[in-house]
């Protein structure tokens, strides 16, 4: 009964953990939508911002779709900007996180509507617009693509020119720069470079920094100057250390220059050992995107190292990284159509809150029932368990007055002969049992009590009753009596066998030395058992119960508490 109830109470306790953490997690979106529906567009951005920081861009999207999904034409102009930078920071998670490039265009197509409808000018749509148009060209080797990203990216830095927006430029011109590196149309930037040193800052910026050495390592590379190149693009990874999450993409364009510098002079070793420090800038950062043009990158100059298995294996990388980032026939068609936002993410998400909270309430009274079926039997568990243990003090009390007498006293038991006897299975008392099987013995009542009293002499003896050869023999040798008296005596006048009453006197032994914490507390039970010649476990628990009632482990736990050891 007892295994059954605790058996149901650990089912129980696994079943009320699976579902609290569902309510946990049901509760927590459910509280988070409803709190933030009543958020204003200004407190929505900020926590995504947050969020974005902190790496969850799951709520840092949730946030934006909220945001976004407010616009509407009639609005303020003010509200219409913080839907615009709702769509603009949704189009960057898409892009940078998730590399979900159809919905960043969606995003991105979002806010250059309202763009056109409000007249609100923001370089930020320009930028990300060109990124995601080089993205497709490099996984398509379009040139009209690129084109296109071009065309973004200048757009953009004439606008933030205009807005005066020092830190956006900075972000663009560092594109451009590199699309330029990899379009081979530098040629154009001169132009663009001096409008960029004109451009007024209230503060230098280690963007400003990177780019200059940037530009200047750039110029020295297409004339082929490729070790002035390296060293330039050398103090660009210093100039960024320790690598930030906020600087990690421009240390990664750092260390991607270089290792092509190297490639171009033919250290191809050397170019390996930048691919592993963007290999782990991209890890740590979760740069997915990096991982395309490095498995590439990888392939080829291990293939130019002679090591062509390793080749083979980043270039299967890099297919594979292809086929999973984009599926360029649905990427084409999002680039080629002007779409329109098409918000229904957060609209289901809204229409299942109420279900959630449903389903709350119905966990949360399923785990009511649980737990209160829990109380119960964990008060019924108390109360048997208080009872037990008042039960075991009882009978662990009455056997120490009964180890206080010098010997036990006689048993009125029926009793099994365990070998040296004759069972009595008459269903009479075994004593009259007992004077049938001795009624031709000439032993005297005078002589029976002085072999009763040399028996429990000798069996009060420690080192009697510890002897693995001890027997009916071996004690009647000891007091100088005959096997036959000595069974008759203890038959007669304990009401037991041989063997019974040596295990209680073995027991009596055992139940004061586990009491004895000075001289045995370092000895374990079954050690103390094992002495007193006891090689069974199993044999020695019955043994035990048989004599005092309780189990060895209970007996030595209430002796502990009674001696005021823990």
């Amino acid at each position: 009964m007892m295994k059954l109830i605790y058996r149901f109470v650990r089912h129980a306790l696994v079943a009320m953990l699976i579902a609290f953490s569902l309510i946990s997690e049901a509760s927590v979106k459910s509280w988070q939508m409803n709190r933030w529906t009543e958020m204003s567009s200004r407190q929505l951005l900020v926590k995504e911002k947050a969020y974005e920081q902190a790496m969850m861009p799951d709520s840092a999207i949730i946030c934006c779709r909220i945001v976004s999904n407010r616009y509407d034409k009639g609005m303020d102009h003010n509200s219409k900007f913080l839907c615009l930078k709702a769509y603009v920071q949704a189009t960057k998670l898409y892009f940078l996180v998730y590399q979900d490039y159809g919905k960043a265009l969606e995003s991105i197509n979002a806010a250059r509507e309202i763009m056109r409808e409000s007249h609100i000018k923001e370089p930020y749509v320009d930028m990300y617009s060109g990124g995601i148009f080089s993205t497709v060209a490099k996984v398509d080797n379009d040139a009209s693509y690129w084109g296109e990203a071009m065309k973004a990216y200048k757009r953009g830095f004439e606008s933030a020119i205009r807005m005066n927006d020092g830190e956006v430029l900075d972000l663009i011109f560092t594109n451009m720069l590199i699309l330029a590196k990899d379009t081979h149309c530098l040629a154009e930037m001169p132009r663009y470079w001096k409008q960029y040193l004109k451009f007024k800052r209230t503060r230098r910026s280690v963007f400003f920094d990177y780019n200059k050495l940037l530009y200047m390592a750039l110029e020295l590379v297409s004339q082929r100057q490729f070790a002035a190149g390296i060293r330039l693009f050398k103090q660009q990874i210093k100039l960024l250390q320790p690598v930030s999450k906020r600087h990690a993409r421009l240390a990664v364009q750092a260390y991607s220059n270089a290792m092509e510098c190297y490639a171009a002079t033919g250290e191809y070793e050397s170019a390996m050992a930048m691919s592993k420090y963007i290999k782990g800038i991209a890890d740590l950062y979760r740069l997915h995107d990096v991982e395309l043009d490095l498995a590439k990158a990888m392939s080829k100059y291990s293939a130019a190292l002679g090591e062509m298995e390793l080749s083979k294996q980043y270039l299967l990388r890099y297919y594979e990284i292809k086929d999973s980032v984009l599926s360029l026939q649905n990427l084409k068609a999002v680039v080629s159509t002007d779409l329109r936002l098409q918000l229904r993410d957060i609209d289901r998400e809204m229409a299942h809150v109420k279900q959630r909270n449903m389903l709350q309430s119905l966990l949360t009274i399923v785990i009511a029932i649980i737990a209160t079926c829990i109380a119960g039997f964990m008060y019924v568990l108390y109360r048997k368990n208080r009872k037990l243990k008042e039960k075991n003090v009882l009978l662990y009390e009455q056997y120490q007055i009964l180890l206080r007498e010098e010997h036990p006293k006689e048993s009125t038991s029926s009793y099994t002969d365990l070998g040296e006897e004759e069972t009595c299975t008459s269903g009479m008392q075994p004593v009259s049992c007992g004077n049938r099987r001795y009624k031709s013995s000439k032993l005297t009542e005078a002589e029976k009590d002085a072999i009763l009293s040399k028996v429990l002499t000798s069996l009060a003896t420690p080192e009697i009753i510890q002897d693995p050869n001890l027997s009916l023999e071996s004690v009647a040798s000891l007091i100088g009596s005959k096997p036959r008296h000595v069974s008759q005596v203890i038959n007669e006048r304990c009401n037991r066998n041989f063997k019974s009453l040596v295990n209680e006197y073995k027991i009596r032994e055992i139940c004061m030395r586990m009491s004895d914490w000075n001289r045995y507390g370092h000895l374990t039970i079954e050690a103390i058992a094992s002495e007193m010649g006891f090689k069974s476990r199993s044999n020695f628990a019955v043994t035990f119960r048989k004599f005092t009632g309780l189990n060895p482990s209970e007996y030595q736990k209430i002796a502990r508490e009674k001696s005021g050891m823990k």
